[in-house]
């Protein structure tokens, strides 16, 4: 079933569909929600060419050589 943002809204304030912690306004989009695990991500350096990049072994392979930079959100920001 594709539920409207409208409809998703309504399931919400009536508790049929609960979120924990409670979303944001700005998390709604038109026929789902945009759902966060954290404040906290990584962004692959761009320009890259030739590059491949697995995480077999984890993320620490990738941090030594640089190849991405780590962003933190304040709560509240997009």
């Amino acid at each position: 079933m594709i539920l409207s943002q409208h409809d998703i809204r309504k399931a919400v304030e009536e508790r049929r569909i609960v979120f924990d912690p409670p979303l944001e306004c700005d998390q709604f989009k038109e026929a789902s929600v945009d759902l966060r695990l954290g404040f906290s991500f990584t962004l692959l350096k761009e320009n890259l060419p030739g590059v491949k990049v697995s995480v077999a072994d984890g993320i620490k392979t990738i941090k030594d050589a640089e190849l991405y930079r780590a962003r933190d959100l304040e709560k509240g920001m997009s």
